[in-house]
């Protein structure tokens, strides 16, 4: 489990809406994965790996990058191996109430 607590009521709504995006995100990854749009998947973790660390998730970036590079390669066991992480990460992931 990953607890962050957001030092106000605006961050931790900030918080909340970008996780809720990134489940989208795996959403339309393992999709663009089952359509064999390689394109899309590498745009989508490209995305994160520019978003994770903005919003402190450096595990974000890192998986960000690994989907781009699988998706480059046309990788989809690693793909689906990335997006799994990145789930059980996302899932882990328990925004407080602000300190």
């Amino acid at each position: 489990m990953q607890p962050i607590t957001p030092s106000d009521d605006a961050e931790r709504q900030l918080l909340m809406r970008y996780l809720d995006r990134k489940q989208t995100d795996l959403a339309n990854i393992e999709q663009a994965i089952a359509a064999g749009d390689y394109d899309e998947a590498r745009r989508i973790g490209h995305n994160l790996a520019g978003s994770g660390a903005a919003y402190g998730f450096v595990r974000v970036t890192v998986l960000g990058r690994q989907i781009e590079a699988a998706a480059r390669q046309r990788a989809s066991a690693d793909l689906l191996d990335t997006v799994a992480q990145l789930r059980q990460f996302l899932d882990g992931v328990v925004i407080s109430e602000p300190g």
